[in-house]
């Protein structure tokens, strides 16, 4: 009992050591103010299999440490084979105290959990439903939930009691396609999203979605996440529409294959995004997409065409834009340079800031080219631009190689001309430095890549 005694600042320090949700509860606010981008959406899933072991073996050592720990050892429920035997988990237990899941904060659900067998019995879809339907019922208090269904495919409905007003950040990934048809899932969540109306974080990660017109239930959701998801046109403008305080849009393909099939079905690229998301032209205010397609070599022209982002300017309220994954993310002109007035045909003019992952192509022109429309009265609200993954070694080389004859980069101060790495970098951020002095904007380059976590990379 002398636990239960111990000043509150030591067990504040025991629950953050020990509780996986007050370690990953700052991911269900994002994108991170504090961030250049957002984080992988499995980090938030990602389940420390040991804690949770040590953690239900101290709070079965005394019943004052099994008093003490079992909040916090319920605010995760995710149901890893390998805890199965250490945390019991049986829902359909009698005597099982349901006010302890009134403690979980975060829970995960997938097809090992919705039990399609129970006692050796297999259960039909309405009983495998009420499985979901009694989990969540037994847990509202929720802010973050994890649905992962790849097997078992039906519409999900609630209790008419349940109600998740705590409910903020939800996750729901599917399989590649419909397995009786071939064709794309189209979710039905529309009594969740309802009996959950204070969700305000959707991440949606299929294979190929579909989505309803008649989707409602939205209306509280500021951040949309669609990752690794293939959707055609019609079906985002619906999925967008319904969601009429939209502030924040993250679009992340990592290692999917771009075909002529799929371009021909309509699916959305980043040619065709911008046009989507102008439905949300009054609300939307952060932009993030990072777009790395693999594929066959045929098929390289057709992906690197489609991954270059058409103009932003209907998105008239835009503050932030992020664009990362291609090695060219503009179109390339002689030398690979991208076009001199690439960003000033891009931006809108309520940009505040631009950060742009971009390996081979030199921003410097295009950044000038900005500088001086700021310095002519556009782009007021410009405070900094920002590219990341450069390989400045490489470019300098093929900028010396080109200098002695082409006048175009006499244009950027010579640059190219100096046999020392070090020096052509130091004049390089100088070149940089002074262009930012001379229009109040902040203009610098990194060689450290944006976003971390890339397979491809």
């Amino acid at each position: 009992m002398t636990l239960l005694s111990l000043p509150p600042e030591i067990v504040d320090k025991v629950c953050e050591l020990l509780c996986s949700h007050c370690q990953t509860e700052p991911l269900s606010h994002f994108p991170h103010k504090q961030a250049l981008v957002t984080p992988c959406p499995d980090q938030i899933w990602e389940h420390d299999a040991e804690g949770a072991k040590a953690l239900v073996n101290l709070s079965e050592t005394c019943q004052a440490l099994n008093a003490l720990t079992l909040p916090h050892l319920y605010h995760r429920v995710r149901p890893d084979k390998d805890i199965l035997d250490t945390l019991t988990f049986r829902i359909y237990s009698p005597d099982h105290r349901h006010e302890v899941f009134k403690f979980a904060r975060s829970l995960s659900l997938t097809d090992t959990l919705t039990r399609r067998y129970i006692n050796g019995q297999r259960l039909d879809a309405e009983e495998q439903s009420f499985s979901f339907d009694a989990m969540l019922n037994m847990m509202p208090n929720i802010q973050l939930l994890h649905l992962s269904f790849y097997f078992i495919h039906y519409e999900r409905n609630l209790l008419e009691s349940t109600r998740l007003e705590s409910l903020r950040y939800l996750h729901i990934e599917g399989p590649e396609l419909d397995l009786a048809t071939g064709e794309p899932h189209n979710l039905q969540y529309a009594n969740l999203f309802q009996q959950a109306p204070k969700i305000d974080t959707l991440v949606i990660r299929v294979y190929d979605l579909s989505w309803s017109s008649r989707s409602m239930g939205l209306g509280n959701v500021k951040c949309l996440k669609i990752v690794n998801t293939c959707v055609n046109q019609r079906d985002l403008d619906f999925l967008v529409g319904s969601c009429p305080q939209l502030e924040q849009f993250v679009f992340i393909v990592r290692g999917k294959t771009l075909t002529r099939r799929e371009i021909d079905r309509g699916y959305v690229t980043l040619q065709t995004l911008p046009q989507a998301l102008s439905l949300r032209q009054g609300t939307l205010r952060y932009l993030e997409v990072y777009c790395r397609y693999r594929g066959p070599p045929y098929g390289v022209a057709l992906a690197a065409q489609n991954t270059i982002v058409s103009s932003l300017k209907d998105l008239i309220n835009l503050e932030t834009f992020i664009l990362g994954g291609q090695y060219f993310p503009f179109k390339v002109g002689k030398g690979r340079k991208p076009p001199k007035y690439c960003l000033v045909d891009l931006l809108p003019p309520s940009i505040h800031s631009v950060t742009i992952e971009s390996k081979d192509q030199n921003l410097y022109e295009p950044m000038c080219a900005l500088a001086e429309a700021v310095r002519s009265g556009s782009f007021t609200k410009l405070k900094e631009v920002r590219q990341y993954n450069f390989d400045m070694k490489r470019a300098f080389r093929l900028a010396r190689y080109e200098a002695l004859d082409n006048d175009t980069f006499r244009e950027s101060e010579e640059l190219g001309r100096r046999n020392n790495f070090d020096e052509e970098k130091i004049f390089f951020h100088d070149m940089l430095l002074e262009l930012s002095r001379g229009c109040n904007v902040s203009f610098c380059v990194h060689e450290e890549k944006l976003f971390v976590r890339d397979p491809l990379a």
